[in-house]
């Protein structure tokens, strides 16, 4: 019997989440935490037209800090953390793996290196995306010619060069760069929610809840794909359209965070893992709890980031590396 129940283990992470984003709010660098409180008693939505804090200069501060710089941030973890999540639960079902994530078809390595490329070039955040986006969706089209059939040790195998292509193009593409680019490719690389605006909150919050909610449709086929694609043909299921239309969603899902976000390791490949050794491998809840994991995990690693040597900031995906590594580790054990 799995040691949690699905409610146990929701309402568990919803209480961490909620926490999470409370003090997220109200510390940080440049506000004091009575200032970003009263901030969020007088506005409660940034979506308000005006506040009776706008009188005074330092309350204009205190509801731009916390209503323009960290509600969004926050969101964008939460949101980027469900889909590298739901993204790493899909795949493990793909190769019957629970220790696979997006990077084994090369998708992040692609999508890195089409974004890192449009920075390169200084092309604006919406074009860094559109090119993260064309980046992931090229690589996994290459990986399946590769491949030639839709097995997944076919797929693993042309990942795994598709992979090291692109990352050795991302190293090319850094040699090459001058010494400002160079420094800004660097610290996106290792994953940052700085950017974070509304605009990205929403577009990503729609695409969340589209990923979540085919996943969380097509459970039937993950739990037949756990025991081979033999089986899951013989339960009915197309089983190459299923697993190309897998592949697009983890492309369309990844490149869209690593070209927003840059690099960040350990939420698609440990929290799937956690999840399913605490409430089982059955993927009627395993996907939502995924979701729910990934963005909270997220979300408490970005906190620690912006807080634990400020005034300065760690990247969040040096922190969810530090934390996830040794958690992960553990996990392995032996039992």
């Amino acid at each position: 019997m799995p040691p949690l129940t699905p409610r146990a283990l929701a309402l568990g992470l919803l209480g961490l989440l909620g926490g999470g984003i409370l003090l997220s709010l109200l510390l940080g660098t440049g506000l004091e935490a009575t200032a970003a409180w009263q901030a969020l008693l007088t506005r409660p939505s940034f979506l308000a037209a005006s506040s009776a804090l706008t009188e005074s200069p330092s309350a204009t501060l205190a509801e731009t800090i916390v209503w323009q710089l960290r509600a969004p941030r926050i969101l964008l973890g939460l949101v980027v953390g469900s889909l590298l999540a739901t993204s790493g639960a899909v795949m493990q079902a793909t190769f019957r793996n629970p220790l696979a994530d997006p990077g084994l078809l090369g998708v992040s390595a692609g999508a890195a290196l089409a974004g890192a490329a449009a920075l390169a070039a200084g092309l604006s955040p919406t074009q860094t995306a559109l090119c993260g986006f064309a980046g992931a969706l090229l690589t996994t089209l290459l990986v399946r010619l590769l491949a030639r059939h839709s097995h997944s040790a076919s797929l693993l195998l042309a990942g795994v060069a598709v992979n090291a292509l692109a990352t050795a193009g991302l190293a090319l593409l850094l040699a090459l760069s001058p010494d400002g680019t160079l420094r800004t490719l660097t610290f996106w690389m290792l994953g940052s929610l700085a950017g974070a605006t509304w605009d990205t909150v929403l577009i990503g919050g729609m695409l969340a809840v589209g990923m979540v909610a085919w996943a969380s449709w097509r459970w039937r086929f993950f739990n037949a794909l756990l025991q081979g694609e033999a089986v899951a043909a013989h339960l009915g299921f197309r089983v190459g359209r299923e697993l190309w239309l897998t592949q697009c969603a983890v492309a369309i899902a990844v490149g869209w965070c690593v070209s927003l976000t840059g690099a960040i390791g350990f939420i698609g490949l440990m929290l799937p893992h956690v999840v399913r050794r605490l409430v089982g491998g059955h993927y009627r809840r395993l996907v939502p709890l995924s979701a729910l994991a990934g963005g909270t995990a997220l979300v408490l690693a970005d906190g620690l980031a912006r807080t634990l040597i400020s005034p300065a900031e760690l990247p969040v995906g040096v922190m969810t590396s530090l934390v996830g590594a040794p958690c992960f580790l553990w996990l392995l054990r032996p039992r």
